[in-house]
């Protein structure tokens, strides 16, 4: 009955969890593999075990990490089709606490297996009190998790309360068309927006800082940069989702399809502006303006792509995923062939442009009944 129950938890959480997130993994994979070293990767570290500094910031990125798991956890709660999951309260609470423990301990491997690394690395080099740190990080990491998630299972439908100067600000100012997006990413998709941004901010800053204080190539922009927007791919998505379960109003009204794809460029470039800040603030001094230029189009013209692909036919967001991996591995081969940035920019944009204005009147969001 045990073995049982979690392997009905594994599969329907875990296990899904990792299918859906395909891409991200596959992104961080290819940055901690293929941009450094095993030596490098040990240097890292004790640097990390003899400055706090860069301890802390490494906790930061597992807190931002188990943040995600934890966000997919509660989108769990709320289909319809995990309904199931609410009877496990049931059961008596040293049971759910210690099945949630597993739970998220599954969800946590790719922190463990990193955290066994540093613990190889700290017992080499005696660094053993941060160690110690890293341990009482974990149990109250994994311990404030197990909790949230048994409170969720106690209380299904939370009350929603809304700060009074956000009702004034509905009530009394209109919201530009480019804020819809913006503002329903923010109200309804919040921790996936802070994540997304956190990790693509995250990767740039190491390839532009790489470029600026190293002198490593340009292709390494246009990489880090890649690997920005596939970390964005999945706010494309909820964008076109949104576009088509709430503004399909927007259809009938005269406006031509070019500057619809105008708009969409707008709505990209507000979503991009971490970046582009980044871009702007660590190349300014060590690129050129038209490298610079270069790297922002290079970013907008993939999220474009990605949406404009949305348009093409019906995917839900595990296919999606997996489509975008081999998009990516394209992009990364062309870019290591040394491919010309502003024509794979153009040949993006004519792409997109030609996707959208064919599929943008055609396309509609059909939900397949549920059996």
């Amino acid at each position: 009955m045990k073995a049982s129950l979690y392997k009905v938890l594994l599969r329907t959480l875990a296990i899904s969890y990792y299918q859906a997130n395909a891409g991200f993994f596959f992104v961080v994979i290819v940055f901690a593999f293929g941009l450094l070293r095993p030596v490098e990767h040990i240097a890292l570290i004790t640097y990390m075990l003899y400055s706090p500094f860069l301890l802390g910031l490494l906790f930061l990125v597992w807190t931002l990490y188990t943040l995600k798991t934890v966000h997919y956890i509660k989108q769990a709660f709320e289909q319809p089709q995990h309904t199931f999951l609410y009877q496990f309260y049931l059961f008596p609470l040293p049971a759910r606490l210690w099945y949630w423990l597993l739970i998220q301990v599954s969800l946590w491997q790719p922190v463990l297996l990193y955290q066994a690394f540093i613990i190889y690395v700290g017992f080499s080099t005696g660094q053993i009190t941060p160690l110690y740190g890293m341990a009482l990080f974990s149990i109250g990491t994994l311990a404030i998790t197990v909790t949230l998630y048994n409170h969720w299972l106690a209380k299904p439908d939370p009350d929603k309360h809304y700060w009074a100067i956000s009702q004034f600000i509905r009530n009394r100012f209109t919201m530009p068309y480019f804020f819809f997006y913006l503002g329903y990413l923010t109200n309804q998709h919040t921790t996936l927006l802070l994540l997304s941004k956190a990790f693509s901010c995250a990767l740039l800053v190491g390839t532009v800082r790489l470029y600026a204080i190293e002198g490593y190539d340009a292709v390494i922009l246009l990489l880090g940069m890649l690997f920005a927007a596939s970390g964005n791919a999945i706010i494309t998505y909820r964008c076109q989702e949104f576009e088509q379960n709430q503004l399909q109003f927007i259809k009938n009204m005269p406006f031509p399809v070019k500057k619809r794809f105008l708009s969409l460029m707008g709505i990209y470039f507000l979503l991009l502006i971490p970046e582009i800040t980044i871009c702007i603030r660590y190349l300014l001094f060590a690129a050129s303006p038209w490298i610079i230029l270069q790297i922002i189009l290079f970013g907008l013209s993939l999220l474009i792509f990605y949406h404009s692909y949305l348009t093409k036919q019906q995917l839900d967001q595990e296919t999606f995923i997996r489509h975008l991996f081999f998009i990516g591995i394209a992009v990364f081969l062309l870019i290591l062939f040394r491919m010309n940035g502003w024509l794979f920019i153009g040949v993006s944009l004519s792409t997109a442009y030609y996707l959208y204005q064919k599929h943008y009147y055609s396309y509609e969001l059909i939900t397949l009944p549920e059996e």
